[in-house]
C-alpha cells in the first residue's frame, strides 16, 4: 500500500485551473443523508459566496452579452385566447 495520499495520486486535470483546488467527492449512504449534507453546506455559505454563485450561474445561463430588459423600455407581452 502507498503511503502517498489521495490528492497527491489524483492526476493534474482534476485540479480546478481557477483557483488550483483539487476537486474532491463525498460518498454518502443514503440519499437523504446527502440532502441533508447539501442543506447543511448551502446553510454555511456567506452572503459573498452566494452572491458568486449566483452570478456564476446567470452567466451560464444568460451568457455575457445580454442587455437587462428594464433598460431597454421594451414590453412585450403575448396574450393566448384559450
Amino acid at each position: 500500500m502507498s503511503d502517498r495520499s489521495q490528492d497527491e495520486t489524483q492526476p493534474e486535470s482534476s485540479k480546478s485551473k481557477e483557483t488550483g483546488l483539487r476537486a474532491s467527492v463525498q460518498v454518502f449512504e443514503s440519499h437523504e443523508e446527502a440532502r441533508a449534507d447539501e442543506i447543511a453546506r448551502q446553510a454555511r455559505l456567506s452572503p459573498y459566496e452566494r452572491m458568486q454563485q449566483f452570478i456564476e450561474l446567470q452567466r451560464r445561463v444568460w451568457g455575457t452579452d445580454n442587455p437587462d430588459v428594464r433598460e431597454s423600455g421594451e414590453v412585450n407581452i403575448e396574450w393566448r385566447d384559450e
